[in-house]
């Protein structure tokens, strides 16, 4: 029997939905198909988001000097920006988990943690969750170069490639892309600044 997938996958790939519907409008012969097409491409891309995407939440918290917007879904932390950010579809509001990330966080910020627990969820291109990945793995008070990053993902000379994917990271400090930094230790392009990226280096007695 088909598995019915959710209407919205390829959206969440940053595929234009409409676009997507034409395409398929072109493709298919069937005049039963091409009313269904036509339906989906009327009632449009934002109600379609709707239809599947999974319930957001987010709230600020305080973290010593700093203001961090945490983001979470039911099941893992989705997102960490710097600051007080308003999440768009999202629902402020205060969980356990998220209350869970904040304690690791401050403990990581009050150097007694080195390792986060709470479990995490990646949303990205399958090139930027790889880099992600690679950024994952380098230990507590370790620092890397982009072009260490660019081998690792097995193309030395696509090292920009790596510095735009890590500039996406959706998860600051969970995943450590303050740990990446440039040739002869340059502290370079980070989304949080670059003095919290010296801070949190410094934190972790890496520089």
């Amino acid at each position: 029997m088909y598995k019915r997938q959710p209407v919205n996958w390829y959206c969440r790939k940053n595929v234009n939905w409409l676009f997507f519907c034409r395409y398929l409008y072109c493709k298919v012969t069937s005049k039963e198909m091409q009313e269904v097409l036509l339906f989906l491409y009327y009632i449009g891309d934002d109600y379609m988001d709707n239809v599947s995407s999974e319930k957001l939440y987010y709230s600020v918290y305080d973290t010593f000097n700093d203001k961090v917007t945490i983001i979470c879904n039911d099941n893992a932390v989705v997102g960490l920006k710097m600051g007080e950010v308003s999440i768009e579809n999202g629902t402020c509001q205060k969980t356990p988990l998220m209350d869970k990330a904040v304690n690791e966080l401050k403990e990581y910020l009050q150097g007694e943690r080195k390792y986060f627990d709470v479990p995490l969820k990646l949303e990205g291109s399958e090139y930027q969750k790889k880099v992600w990945n690679i950024i994952r793995s380098i230990p507590y008070g370790k620092t890397i170069t982009y072009k260490d990053v660019a081998i690792e993902m097995g193309k030395k000379k696509s090292f920009r490639a790596v510095g735009g994917a890590i500039g996406k990271n959706p998860l600051l400090i969970f995943v450590p892309c303050h740990r990446v930094i440039g040739l002869n230790g340059a502290l370079t392009g980070y989304a949080g600044g670059i003095e919290r990226k010296e801070n949190l280096l410094k934190l972790e007695h890496a520089i």
